[in-house]
This record gives C-alpha cells, structure tokens and sequence, in this order.
C-alpha cells in the first residue's frame, strides 16, 4: 500500500498545509510555513521558491531538499538514511543524515547536518557553509 502527500504553496493560497504521510512531495512558492510529519520509510521531496520556511520531523529513507530564495528547511528532527540537499540564494537547511549527504550550497545559505552520515559530499560556491552540528 502507498501513502503520499502533495502538498503545493504559494503567496495567493495562504492557507498553511500541515501533513502526516510516508511519501511527500513539497513546493512552496512565496512566503508562509508548512509543518509535516514524515512516518517510517518513504521520502520527503521539498522544493521552496522564495521565503517560506519548512519544518519536517519523523523517520523516513530519502531526502531530496532544494530550499531556493531566502526560504529555510528544518528537518533536523527527521532522521533520515540518504540526503540530498541544493541550497541556492540565502535559504538555509538543517537535515539529519546516517548514511550519506550529498550538500551543495550555492550563494550565502548554510547547510548543517546531525547523523554522522559515513559517506559526505559537499559543494561550496559563494559566501555559504557546510557544517555538522
């Protein structure tokens, strides 16, 4: 059985989405929060355009994060085993990897990461950082 979140934002819709679901696909356009709650396996798919602000907690295999903009995610909270994270612009991210993290950062936004992860790549372009916490 398959359970999944779509979930879509924007500064004309501002009504806040909050989610529980195994699989989720996120975007976000414009500004506002979305909080969701990620169940053992599955993947969280989390593009935000703009300054939204993201936070996801819970358990889940994969991560693929594209905050863009001056937009944040914060899902240090969810454990994840694979990450793969694209900061471009200011936006931040804070994500939790046990296996492996693939981080780029392009432009003056941070990634930081909990985990431990055994395999880590990171790409820096601009004034940002790649740190562990």
């Amino acid at each position: 059985m398959h359970s999944g979140c779509r979930a879509s934002r924007s500064a004309a819709h501002p009504k806040r989405p909050n989610a529980t679901a195994r699989e989720a696909d996120i975007v976000s356009h414009g500004s506002g929060d979305g909080n969701f709650r990620l169940a053992s396996g599955g993947s969280l798919n989390v593009a935000i355009f703009g300054s939204a602000d993201m936070t996801a907690v819970g358990e889940t295999d994969r991560v693929v994060a594209s905050p863009q903009g001056s937009g944040d995610l914060s899902a240090g909270a969810l454990r994840a085993r694979d990450v793969s994270v694209e900061s471009r612009g200011s936006g931040n991210a804070r994500v939790y990897a046990s296996e492996s993290l693939d981080a780029l950062v392009s432009g003056s936004g941070d990634v930081s990461y909990g985990g431990n992860p055994k395999r880590v790549t990171k790409k820096v372009s601009g004034s940002g950082d790649i740190s562990s916490f």
